[in-house]
């Protein structure tokens, strides 16, 4: 039952910082922002907000923990999302300038599995309460 609630939360955290990562997006696009930047940039402000919200409401970190424990945590989940930029992004390049897919479209359906695959990264390797 934890890990289903767990995953509600996960779920419900990541549909709003989704929302903030497409909404920024496609600021950034319209104002005239490369996509490739605008999604960079877009990305990076919802992964502080995303961190935030794991922490504190989804993995239900123990607030005593050790700065250095703490410190590797942060370090490994800005880690995991520096790669899943590059892969999104790497993705998304292939599919709007090589494929010509629409760019919106082409953003959210990478949403969606970026939103899977780092589920289960963060639920295994970031926030694993097994030490």
């Amino acid at each position: 039952m934890n890990k289903l609630i767990e995953l509600i939360k996960y779920s419900f955290f990541g549909v709003i910082t989704t929302a903030i990562n497409l909404i920024l997006f496609a600021i950034l696009k319209e104002i005239g922002v490369y996509y490739i930047l605008a999604n960079t940039i877009a990305y990076f402000i919802a992964v502080v907000i995303n961190y935030i919200f794991n922490v504190r409401f989804v993995f239900n970190e123990n607030q005593d923990q050790d700065k250095i424990e703490k410190n590797m945590q942060f370090i490994k989940f800005i880690g995991l999302r520096i790669v899943s930029l590059g892969v999104d992004n790497a993705c998304f390049f292939v599919l709007v300038s090589i494929l010509t897919l629409p760019v919106y479209l082409s953003r959210v359906g990478l949403s969606i599995v970026i939103i899977m695959a780092t589920y289960i990264i963060n639920k295994f390797f970031v926030f694993n309460k097994r030490r």
